[in-house]
């Protein structure tokens, strides 16, 4: 009896570890993935790739999240389901209520990475029935690639500058957002 009770006690405090860890780390990846501040690995800063402040509001919707550096790279990973050879990343999110937009800012060595990396998502898109076939559409002498997300029902743009390409999805409609794409290629 005093054996059993030891055994019951010893597993018993072995679940509390692991449901104590279980909702530590939930708390913690909740805690990265709303932060406004920036989380960028050793490595990063390393090679000189700066963190970047973006502005506080776009297209009237306050920014609510931030990521960058290894978690934002983890998370392209992960959307992409293989490694993308980037030096950094950046995700920013613009929220009020329902309306939101997304950009995807993703930092590669070269110009020449970057401008592949467009072309490579270019025939990508329409391949995977989630998106409709890119449509270039010409803003501030930028050719900006335009989609429609047929599973999310959302627009999205995309384009190459220097060594970025931005992704920018959202929900509002194109008479809501386009008259704000010329201000994303101005600053990206």
């Amino acid at each position: 009896m005093v054996l059993n009770l030891k055994k019951t006690i010893i597993l018993a405090g072995i679940a509390i570890l692991v449901l104590a860890s279980s909702a530590g780390s939930y708390f913690y990846l909740k805690s990265t993935r709303s932060s406004k501040i920036p989380s960028v690995s050793p490595n990063i800063a390393k090679i000189g790739v700066r963190t970047r402040k973006f502005p506080p509001f776009l297209a009237e919707l306050p920014q609510v999240s931030h990521i960058e550096g290894e978690q934002s790279l983890a998370e392209l990973e992960q959307l992409h389901g293989r490694r993308v050879p980037l030096l950094n990343a950046f995700i920013v999110r613009y929220e009020r209520g329902y309306s939101y937009i997304e950009m995807w800012i993703s930092v590669s060595r070269t110009k020449k990475e970057a401008a592949a990396l467009e072309a490579r998502m270019t025939a990508a898109l329409s391949r995977t029935g989630m998106y409709t076939a890119p449509q270039p559409i010409a803003v501030r002498d930028k050719t900006v690639y335009g989609t429609f997300g047929t599973r999310a029902r959302t627009l999205n743009y995309y384009f190459a500058s220097g060594r970025e390409v931005v992704w920018l999805e959202t929900n509002l409609s194109a008479d809501e957002i386009f008259p704000y794409l010329p201000e994303v290629i101005e600053k990206y």
